[in-house]
């Protein structure tokens, strides 16, 4: 009989130990310095978000670890701010040339896509390892400018296309210490999740049209008046039932799909639990008028994390360890001055 020699795997789920009281704590005072700073804060307090949320996910007993630097967020926001008050005062003074501006950002939005998605990756590590991203503006502006006109083309045909390349472009360049991130989900699947969604949204459209044409014909009501009996139903249809599927397709596949050295990810979200997460968190907020808004990122953040397993077919220490090395031998790359996180 022939022996089995393939590695043995071994499944290394997430954690995740972040609490609501702890949280609701850094969430408020967030807020408030960011009010009584006029909004110069937000930085720190992005950093500080981050810090709590990665701190708080454990993978093999081991936390992340994000090291971002808010004045290059600042720095990120100020060019955001300086295009956009140069824009305005161009479409005040010189209207007829207010769409250089539009060029302008639509030549530059791959490249400062590229550099927003290099900051959050240098700046986050773990076992001392950072992550790297390695995508170009080029190959940036190939899928978010090409494939998205092409969408707008088609009347939204290849969306579902769009969507995979994004995935595929944002994985595929990802990396962990020198190693990249393959990722093997196929268009079909892609389409095979959003025709359901289109033609479950087109029913819904259908049939609230139908039935308000029918009230409007038969019933002494406003306009508005059978618009809110009709179309608050479709919004909750969608929100209860649609969104819920979205969302839950849209992790495991993307999440199944992606692996690094043999290692591949595994997620196991379900439709049922996803919607009540989903539904009982909007609910709460709204009653609570935003204050149980930490209770509710916690609670979804927790139940997507400790749905996310690592299938490993090597000793994660081994793993590491090897990475370690290769990134000592080649020398740490600096970390580069135009880096920034812009928040797109």
């Amino acid at each position: 009989m022939e022996q089995d020699l393939s590695p043995p795997t071994k499944t290394l789920p997430f954690q995740f130990t972040g609490n609501a009281v702890e949280y609701f704590k850094i969430w408020i005072v967030n807020i408030c310095l960011s009010i009584i700073t006029l909004g110069i804060y937000s930085a720190w307090a992005k950093v500080r978000t981050k810090r709590y949320f990665y701190s708080n996910t454990l993978l093999d007993n081991t936390s992340f670890e994000y090291t971002g630097n808010p004045v290059a967020i600042v720095k990120g926001r100020l060019i955001a701010v300086a295009f956009l008050g140069a824009s305005s005062l161009a479409q005040r003074l010189y209207p007829e040339i207010a769409f250089v501006f539009t060029v302008i950002l639509l030549i530059a939005f791959p490249w400062l896509l590229v550099r927003t998605m290099r900051f959050n990756a240098r700046n986050s590590s773990y076992r001392n390892l950072r992550f790297n991203f390695t995508g170009t503006a080029i190959g940036a502006a190939k899928v978010y400018i090409g494939i998205a006109l092409l969408v707008g083309l088609t009347v939204g045909l290849l969306f579902p296309f769009f969507m995979q390349r994004t995935k595929k472009f944002i994985a595929e360049n990802s990396a962990y210490g020198t190693t990249t991130f393959d990722f093997a989900a196929l268009v079909k699947s892609f389409y095979a999740i959003y025709l359901k969604v289109f033609a479950a949204i087109a029913l819904l459209g259908i049939v609230g049209s139908v039935i308000f044409f029918q009230l409007s014909h038969s019933a002494m009501k406003t306009g508005a008046a059978i618009g809110l009996l009709v179309w608050i139903p479709v919004v909750l249809v969608f929100v209860v039932l649609i969104s819920p599927y979205l969302r839950t397709s849209l992790q495991n596949l993307v999440w199944n799909n992606i692996s690094i050295a043999g290692n591949r990810m595994q997620s196991s979200l379900t439709f049922g639990r996803v919607a009540w997460i989903s539904i009982s968190n909007i609910f709460a907020v709204i009653l609570s008028v935003g204050l149980l808004a930490p209770w509710a990122k916690i609670r979804w953040t927790r139940y997507r994390i400790q749905n996310l397993s690592l299938i490993s077919n090597v000793a994660l220490d081994n793993f590491v360890a090897a990475e370690l090395q290769q990134v000592s031998a080649m020398g740490e790359e600096i970390v580069d001055m135009f880096d920034f996180d812009i928040a797109l």
